[in-house]
């Protein structure tokens, strides 16, 4: 079997994914809460966007669960 390495940058280095990705979370948990979820605020992406992230996206899941 042939395996190669593929280097995915930590979140802290991917701010620009953050907001994306918590979008994405959000209606995720909304449907299974069965809740329309269409935006985050401002207020909570500004947050998210200066938080340093630690972990990478599992983290950042965890958080908008």
């Amino acid at each position: 079997m042939n395996v190669f390495p593929i280097f995915i940058p930590v979140l802290k280095d991917r701010k620009d994914d953050i907001s994306l990705l918590a979008l994405h979370f959000a209606k995720n948990f909304g449907t299974k809460m069965r809740k329309n979820i269409s935006a985050l605020t401002n207020e909570s992406l500004k947050e998210m966007m200066l938080r340093k992230w630690p972990g990478n996206i599992r983290g950042l899941e965890h958080v908008i669960e």
